[in-house]
């Protein structure tokens, strides 16, 4: 036992429950009366390797300088900490004794390297580790995928660069901007390189409130501005009558990409919450999503004025309410309801792009440009009040409209009283 300004440290071996194998060395440090223990898992003896009474391994232990370097290591920094937080009036805690195993367990394996050598990836999955207690409370599992996805460009940018070894705590601004650079350099798009740094600051945050790093290196750094504004691009009301009068009778599969893209064009469905419809796997894709937000999967309902497709978003969790007009029941009756729809859609891209071709569309298209067909439809076709247009597109606020839309010169001249005048 050795008492330090007021504070007992023991080690001890505890037997493996396993015959023959060595046991674990632990750490017990009592600190004013409070007994903390730890195990050192990298340290394994036999208990006859181990003297308790003078606290030290026998000249015959396999791993002698490693134990009694480990051990002057420990007693010296519990002094330290115990000192630092007497005069921070903190209190010491078992993962304050993790800690100090762990710091000087690596200083005795690495002489001279700093003990916190924690690289950037490893934080950020130190980070991922810390989100995916959240995920299903605070995020959805989308947004932990989305990041876990974006720490593998990290690392391949990391290694281009040369730096994927350095401690995450040597990070300057400098270098944060050279990864964003290489990103760009390697042609990723200025949109997508924005959204990573976004989450590289969000890491760095984290990391420094965890002890892991002494400043965020990104709060100086000049980030890129993120266009959150989606390509104004949607089918015009004649190109979207080109579309379903296409000919498909002889392609099955393309027939269906083709129903359900003109559906989600006339009630202004994203994917995922067309794809809840499906009566199969509405559950099983709630809970997959592990999203904290309130999804209710759409349903018709007969109202006074006539039938409306309700339900809540996958993505935001708001209600939308769309009044089905001729085109999507047009989708519903061809299939004999909801249930029957086409759904589980693969590789819609190329075949949407392909059709497009087919009706003489000049258009790069997206399954989501269908959510922006029907934004314009309302807004620009219908000239729908743009409150009346968040309810049925279950947007959050009406701001959200402007980046679906752009105003057309028709539509602002039906809104003059009179006639219009030539400048």
């Amino acid at each position: 036992m050795v008492i330090l300004n007021q504070v007992k440290v023991y080690f001890y071996v505890r037997p493996s429950q396993v015959k023959g194998k060595r046991g674990c060395l632990y750490a017990r440090v009592i600190v004013g009366g409070k007994m903390l223990v730890t195990s050192v898992r990298s340290l394994e003896m036999y208990p006859s390797e181990f003297d308790v009474r003078t606290q030290n391994p026998r000249k015959s232990c396999e791993m002698y300088f490693e134990c009694s370097e480990f051990m002057l290591g420990m007693r010296r920094e519990i002094m330290k900490i115990h000192n630092d937080f007497e005069r921070k009036r903190r209190v010491f805690t078992k993962d304050d004794l993790k800690k100090a195993v762990k710091q000087v367990y690596y200083r005795v394996k690495h002489p001279g390297q700093d003990p916190d050598f924690l690289t950037f990836p490893a934080v950020w999955e130190a980070f991922l580790a810390e989100q995916k207690k959240d995920m299903g409370k605070l995020i959805s599992k989308g947004t932990y995928d989305l990041r876990k996805r974006y720490l593998l460009l990290i690392r391949q940018s990391l290694m281009q660069m040369g730096v994927d070894s350095m401690p995450a705590r040597n990070y300057e601004t400098s270098d944060v901007e050279r990864l964003q650079t290489q990103m760009l350099s390697s042609g990723y798009n200025k949109n997508y390189v924005g959204r990573v740094m976004h989450v590289v600051n969000m890491v760095f945050r984290w990391g420094k409130k965890a002890g892991h790093l002494d400043i965020n290196p990104c709060e100086d750094v000049k980030r890129i501005k993120v266009d959150k504004t989606p390509n104004k691009l949607w089918l015009e009301p004649d190109e979207l009558e080109r579309w379903w009068a296409l000919d498909l009778s002889d392609n099955r599969e393309a027939e269906r990409v083709r129903d359900a893209f003109y559906f989600c064009c006339w009630t202004g469905l994203a994917i995922g919450d067309y794809e809840l419809l499906n009566e199969a796997k509405q559950q099983q894709k709630i809970s997959r999503a592990k999203t904290p937000r309130a999804v209710v999967p759409g349903e018709i309902v007969q109202m006074k004025a006539g039938r409306m497709l309700i339900g809540r978003r996958q993505k935001t969790g708001t209600l939308y309410r769309v009044p089905l007009l001729e085109g999507a029941e047009a989708v519903i009756e061809k299939y004999g309801g909801l249930q029957n729809m086409p759904y589980l859609l693969r590789m819609t891209g190329p075949m949407l792009n392909t059709l497009a071709q087919m009706a003489g569309i000049r258009k790069k298209l997206r399954f989501h440009t269908a959510r922006k067909t029907k934004a314009n439809y309302l807004l620009n076709v219908r000239k729908l009040h743009p409150f009346y247009a968040i309810e049925i597109m279950g947007w959050k606020k009406i701001d959200e409209a402007a980046p679906y839309t752009q105003v057309s010169a028709d539509t602002l001249a039906s809104q003059m009283h009179g006639e219009v005048v030539t400048l």
